[in-house]
């Protein structure tokens, strides 16, 4: 059991580390306005919302990418159940998608996908990593 909790906790941090060299990447394409303060939801949020439809291809990728990367890293690592820590994986990254979507302005087709990617994404990378998934 202790082996699966650790697998859940390391397929998190994957998959926030793989999320977030994206999103920093995304940041570098398309920079804040100088002055902003990430900490004011106001502005943040008028930021996110001139943002180019391309900005928001990226953190989609950056979701699924690291869903896929948590889930191999959890199969990697469980021994019994690669495909249920996956899935607790996903469960987190959709927790963090459902918050972002509910804080920032995202285009509608965003949002759908970051809510239903993230799943199938973690299951893809538990069984590229040869898990039952």
């Amino acid at each position: 059991m202790i082996r699966q909790v650790l697998a859940v906790l390391l397929g998190i941090l994957a998959c926030g580390l793989v999320v977030g060299l994206v999103e920093a990447l995304n940041l570098r394409l398309y920079p804040a306005p100088p002055g902003i303060d990430f900490h004011d939801p106001t502005q943040v949020a008028a930021h996110v919302a001139k943002l180019p439809a391309a900005a928001f291809v990226i953190v989609l990728a950056a979701w699924t990418i690291g869903s896929f990367a948590g889930g191999w890293v959890a199969a990697a690592i469980s021994r019994h159940w690669p495909r249920a820590c996956a899935l607790c994986v996903a469960a987190f990254m959709l927790a963090g998608v459902a918050y972002n979507v509910i804080v920032l302005p995202h285009p509608l087709w965003m949002s759908v996908l970051g809510l239903l990617l993230p799943i199938p994404a973690a299951l893809l990378g538990a069984r590229r990593h040869g898990g039952r998934a």
